[in-house]
């Protein structure tokens, strides 16, 4: 195979990594509002543990910590160390974006359901947006770069 072709390819492979991994960090910030319950239980030197209560957005991390050594592994440090960056740039935008959003009034339809206020949501977003901006670069800073 010719060296351009190799290249084309593994840029390629580079960018549907990226992909994968800004798009499971933003939806991890996303839906970390929602509590879920891990119904496991257990004894350990006569103490009983269990259930554990964590958030819903721990799914997608696993799936971005192992993006981030298959990435290491083949374009190295540098480029997990930018794509982190950009990442916690997006995540940071987006929250910015959906706040903005939720900021301004909905127009209201007579006899339409769409525009009926959230208030739950709108209290949600305004305490998780102050705590994701600490939380977006934690994951990323944690690192040794």
């Amino acid at each position: 195979m010719e060296q351009a072709q190799l290249n084309e390819r593994r840029q390629w492979l580079f960018i549907a990594l990226a992909g994968l991994f800004v798009t499971n960090a933003v939806t991890a910030e996303l839906i970390s509002n929602k509590l879920i319950q891990i119904p496991l239980k257990g004894f350990l030197f006569g103490h009983q543990f269990g259930p554990f209560t964590t958030i819903i957005g721990i799914l997608p991390w696993p799936v971005v910590f192992l993006l981030t050594d298959l990435l290491n592994e083949f374009y190295g440090q540098k480029a997990v160390r930018r794509l982190s960056w950009i990442t916690a740039g997006l995540i940071a935008y987006c929250f910015l974006i959906v706040g903005l959003s939720m900021a301004i009034p909905a127009y209201e339809i007579k006899g339409s359901k769409l525009a009926r206020p959230q208030m739950r949501l709108t209290i949600w977003f305004l305490v998780r947006h102050r705590q994701s901006l600490s939380g977006v670069s934690s994951p990323f800073l944690s690192r040794k770069f």
